[in-house]
Order: C-alpha cells, then structure tokens, then sequence
C-alpha cells in the first residue's frame, strides 16, 4: 500500500511542471499617478500667514488603490489590475501640498506633522475619485469637501472661513486606465487651481481685516 501511494506521489509531481507550463501567467499589475502643471497665481498679493495642508480623508468606497469606476446606479466595481500609486485620499493631499507651495504668494505651507506653527489650516474630503458612464459617455468625476480654518482665532465658529463643495468632471480620452489617469489629471489640475484661488482670496481677506483678540 505504501509503495502504491508513492507511485501515484510521484505522477502527480512528475505531472505538476507541465501544468504549470500550460497555465497562463497573471496579468501585470499596472499603477498610475496624477500629472498636470501646478496652478500659478501672477501678480497675486503676498500672504504672510503660513498654511498648512492636512490630510485629506475619503468615503470608505474610495480607500483603495484599485480604480474605482462606477457600472452603473447602486454600483461600484473596482479594477483588480489596474491601480493608483497610493490611495486617492494621498495622491490629492501630496499634489496640492505641491501646488500651494509651487503657488507663488503664499509665505509657507507645512504639511500635517510638520512641527511648524501655521494661521491657516486646509482639510478636505474626497467623495468622488472614480470613472462614471453617464449618457455623455465615459468621464472622471472628482468630488470634494474643503474647509478652510483660521486658527489664530479662539472660537471655533470663528476659526471657520469656509467650507465649499468642489465637483469637476472630464470626459476619458480613451476607454482605458491610462484614460481614466489622464482625464483625472485634467479633473485634478482644476481642481486645485479652484481651490488655490478660493484659499488665497479668502486668507487675505482675513489678514486685512482687524487683528484678531489672542
């Protein structure tokens, strides 16, 4: 009995290199990032206080590094080959902490744990960072939450300059995940412009008026 269950043993791995070699190998698993240029403001007044970027959070449906694109009402599928570098709640915060500072008339910006004392503070929240197939065809839908603080003001109603709902949508080039990078880049890149121009109004309209009581 022994020596029989030795035999079969021996078939099986005799056998498994040839499975093996008919078996197809996994697709490669392919990663994408954000690009645009950074927004610029020319000719826009100085800020003297500092900002810091926080970190942005996200829904649940978005904390993954697998794209996300929508079938269809009350769907969500994610792609299992196709991925970000990092979460979308990340590759957002580290490309507007690249933006303000490459902005021009801010003083400083900081990033969340950086030990430096900042006036302002930026956080958000992604809701939307995902394809969508609308009647228009095929689009990246970016949605955020941004709340801009004043932190040198000891009342937190006061401490709130504004929170504003940003929506930016771009239709895919191609039908593809290097579609759906480059759509969100353009998605991204308004984005960001919108929002270094909301935070820079608004800040300077904050350092003009009267010095806050500390």
């Amino acid at each position: 009995m022994g020596i029989r269950r030795m035999a079969w043993i021996a078939a099986a791995l005799l056998l498994l290199p040839g499975c093996f070699k008919l078996g197809k190998a996994p697709d490669p698993e392919e990663r994408y990032v954000l690009e645009y240029r950074s927004p610029g403001l020319p000719g826009a007044a100085p800020l003297s206080g500092a900002i810091r970027v926080g970190r942005f959070g996200a829904a649940e449906s978005l904390k993954t590094t697998r794209m996300v694109y929508r079938v269809e009402t009350f769907r969500k599928e994610t792609d299992f080959y196709n991925r970000w570098a990092v979460t979308p709640e990340s590759l957002v915060t580290d490309f507007l902490l690249r933006d303000f500072r490459r902005a021009g008339p801010f003083r400083a910006i900081f990033a969340e744990g950086e030990p430096q004392t900042a006036r302002f503070l930026v956080r958000g929240y992604l809701e939307a960072f995902e394809e969508t197939d609308g009647q228009s065809g095929r689009s990246a839908s970016l949605a955020a939450t941004v709340t801009l603080f004043d932190l040198s003001r000891k009342e937190v109603p006061e401490r709130i300059i504004f929170q504003k709902e940003y929506r930016f949508e771009e239709p895919l080039p191609e039908k593809t995940a290097r579609g759906l990078a480059r759509a969100m880049s353009l998605a991204a890149e308004r984005f960001s412009g919108q929002l270094v121009r909301d935070v820079h109004e608004a800040a300077v309209r904050r350092e003009t008026e009267e010095t806050p009581a500390r």
